[in-house]
């Protein structure tokens, strides 16, 4: 699998990685779930040529995964897909996939997420289902490859279901964890 940017594919309207992801490096500092001061509707990244380096570093899946279709665009999916290639665990393939549910009656509502985690189960690629905690707290992430593998194995797709809503109540009563974030600002 390839995973450089799809030629062609751009954010457009979408500004759900300037809200919901953490940016901590020494350029700056911007806490989960709280929109970035920079990002302006209608115009999008006010300092786009010169962001800093996690978001110029930075593409969602949907960005890099030429089989994932225009639905998949995080506004429209309600989901941000990251690659994480660090913390992979024994025994599988990077990139993982974290699947971060911004929306998750929408995300798990539809099927396309089911078969995208099915096929990366097959494909042993770590995939952490993600929920976004409230504002300034890290999301909660399960990996969810070995709960799921059997069934998928054996396409018992009630049993798949079964198990996702075991892990939206695991989600569910997830106690979520302040940021803290380990960078403070340059002086300007």
């Amino acid at each position: 699998m390839s995973f450089e940017p799809v030629a062609g594919r751009e954010c457009g309207e979408c500004w759900y990685c300037c809200q919901y992801l953490t940016v901590d490096s020494p350029d700056m500092q911007k806490l989960p779930s709280v929109l970035c001061s920079n990002y302006a509707k209608g115009e999008g990244c006010r300092i786009y040529p010169d962001r800093p380096t996690p978001c110029r570093e930075y593409l969602c899946g949907w960005r890099k995964m030429a089989y994932l279709d225009d639905g998949w665009r995080p506004d429209r999916s309600g989901v941000v897909i990251s690659l994480k290639g660090d913390d992979v665990p024994e025994g599988f393939q990077a990139p993982a996939l974290v699947l971060l549910m911004i929306e998750p009656e929408r995300a798990l509502a539809r099927p396309a997420l089911f078969n995208l985690i099915k096929h990366a189960v097959r494909g042993k690629i770590p995939v952490y289902l993600s929920q976004r905690g409230p504002v300034g707290h890290e999301p909660v992430n399960v990996f969810v490859n070995k709960a799921l593998a059997a069934c998928v194995s054996a396409n018992d797709d009630a049993k798949f279901l079964e198990i996702i809503t075991q892990i939206k109540q695991i989600i569910a009563e997830h106690r979520f964890v302040p940021v803290t974030l380990q960078h403070t600002a340059l002086p300007t």
